[in-house]
């Protein structure tokens, strides 16, 4: 049987979600273990915050709902308020809609954002959505 290896990484808070989702779908990552730097702190501050985001909860789902079906371009302003409404951080927005462009499920112009056929994909399979 092979013997685990133990390695030890720093992760801003702003990439902790990601990096860590990466690691733990990654085969031959036996285990994770979160280390704070505050007292009690097991978890990124926004994480501790907001805790943990069933299905259809998270950040970019919320702001997917919110575009939907809307005929023109919305703010990034207008998103951020949205997903504050919902109980998630306002810091996110600009990640989400980093993250959303680049994978072409968001289409940004001057105007603000439109979901794109790709980010509704994305809105059925993952947010709860199955129309």
């Amino acid at each position: 049987m092979p013997k685990p290896m133990t390695i030890e990484i720093s992760v801003e808070e702003i990439a902790f979600g990601k990096v860590f989702r990466t690691l733990d779908e990654m085969p031959g990552v036996v285990s994770i273990k979160i280390k704070g730097s505050g007292p009690n702190a097991s978890a990124p501050e926004s994480a501790r915050k907001h805790g943990k985001a069933s299905e259809g909860t998270t950040g970019k789902c919320v702001v997917f709902n919110f575009l939907l079906g809307k005929k023109k371009a919305v703010a990034p302003g207008v998103l951020a308020d949205a997903i504050v409404a919902a109980g998630k951080s306002k810091n996110s927005i600009g990640n989400i809609l980093y993250e959303a462009v680049k994978l072409k499920e968001l289409a940004h112009s001057k105007d603000g954002y439109k979901l794109t056929p790709v980010g509704l994909n994305f809105l059925r399979n993952n947010c709860g959505r199955n129309k």
